[in-house]
């Protein structure tokens, strides 16, 4: 009778060890899924036509949202920098360089609006930059409750 619950204890055992070692299922990095969420909002508010048509959407416009965003880090540097160490010049050419960026940006969004027309609407087009601000819009207001609701549980410890 031992032997049975000892050979019992050893097979569960061994099944936990094994149900352990499963690779867990590889998890979207945050980035990914805002991204395809957005597309997903944008996607609905389009009314595309038939899914060759979405496949072909969702592909630009992550390249288009990548492209953007790459330009958008490299502008950081001006609000990120210290400009009490900074002499005038430096502080000169930061602004120099943030126009440079900004402009950069407008040239991005004026490739993929060409790019977007070449087989969508021009009111489609609009309406991809509308939700694109909707979402903005949502996420700050999401960010400030957030925000005050780990303020209010910060006060209350």
């Amino acid at each position: 009778m031992n032997f049975k619950i000892y050979i019992l204890f050893i097979s569960f055992l061994l099944s936990g060890i094994v149900a352990y070692s499963q690779p867990s299922p590889q998890k979207e990095h945050p980035y990914e899924r805002m991204l395809n969420a957005q597309c997903d909002e944008i996607i609905k508010n389009l009314e595309l036509k038939n899914k060759e048509q979405e496949k072909k959407f969702i592909e630009l416009y992550k390249e288009y949202y990548n492209e953007l965003r790459n330009e958008r880090k490299a502008n950081g540097r001006l609000l990120k920098s210290n400009i009490n160490i900074l002499s005038d010049s430096q502080i000169d050419s930061l602004i120099n360089d943030s126009f440079f960026k900004s402009k950069e940006a407008i040239e991005i969004k004026e490739k993929y609006c060409k790019k977007f027309r070449s087989f969508l609407s021009a009111k489609q087009v609009v309406t991809i930059y509308r939700t694109e601000a909707d979402i903005v819009k949502k996420m700050t207001i999401e960010f400030y409750k957030r925000k005050e609701r780990e303020d209010k549980t910060k006060k209350t410890q």
